[in-house]
């Protein structure tokens, strides 16, 4: 007889349900509920029989422009569904963890979205980071205004120094995004020091990111890079584990 056992998880997120049953296959992943939820199933042992498991704590942190810049080029028109892309990263770290035998179940903490928006030209943006997607479950947005500078042209055949295009005579104006990839390491590093996940799934391919997961992993945490398939080496192999997200993104199309 299968006996159910339920984790519970972050008041955010619906937990994930761990059922051991002998005639599932081991460690299959299947999907249910109106979120699409994984649910992890594990076949019988003497190891957790009637005893609840510890789940492993997972917080995802996303670097939105990487990626959604990424996602045009691999996923041309098609739009990435959001409410999707937490369950389906989730399982994908679960297949990661199981490769290598670690087959406990896993809980969702957290997904933290940060992004550089424009204070004038990307009002709409804000408005869905802030109105859509933060008010999903498990969602927190980190926004950081993006502002122009000046930019100055130089000539390197004669010298020349412009400052606005010729045509238009519209300014030369630089967007400098700053403080997103910060604001990543920053509660990367702050987190895994109050002990609030076990595993960090880092959604990027920016190599800048490698000193932090190298500090991370020195304290016994576990960081995934999921990237794109050509992108991001120098990440990927700095991390614990790693998937692609072009096996995964067709499930996370609208």
């Amino acid at each position: 007889m299968c006996r159910a056992l339920t984790l519970s998880g972050s008041v955010r997120y619906p937990s994930f349900i761990t059922t051991p049953c002998a005639a599932s296959p081991a460690h299959a992943l299947r999907l249910r509920g109106a979120f699409g939820l994984p649910v992890f199933f594990a076949e019988t042992s003497a190891m957790f029989r009637g005893y609840a498991m510890t789940a492993r704590r997972i917080r995802i942190f996303i670097d939105f422009w990487n990626f959604q810049l990424s996602w045009n080029s691999n996923m041309g028109p098609k739009q990435c569904d959001w409410r999707a892309l937490p369950p389906t990263v989730v399982g994908s770290a679960a297949s990661v963890l199981t490769a290598v035998g670690l087959t406990d179940p896993v809980d969702l903490e957290e997904t933290l979205l940060y992004a550089s928006v424009d204070p004038v030209s990307d009002a709409r943006l804000r408005n869905w980071l802030t109105g859509t997607i933060e008010r999903l479950p498990s969602w927190r947005v980190s926004i950081r205004e993006r502002r122009s500078q000046p930019r100055h042209v130089h000539c390197r055949n004669c010298g020349a120094v412009t400052t606005a295009c010729p045509t238009c005579d519209q300014p030369y104006r630089a967007r400098l995004e700053k403080g997103v990839d910060a604001a990543i390491v920053t509660d990367m590093l702050s987190l895994a020091w109050q002990d609030a996940y076990d595993v960090a799934v880092l959604i990027t391919s920016d190599a800048d990111f490698v000193p932090a997961v190298e500090r991370i992993q020195e304290r016994g945490l576990k960081v995934i890079n999921a990237g794109w398939s050509g992108k991001g080496h120098q990440l990927k192999a700095a991390c614990w584990g790693s998937f692609d997200l072009d096996a995964v993104a067709g499930t996370m199309c609208r």
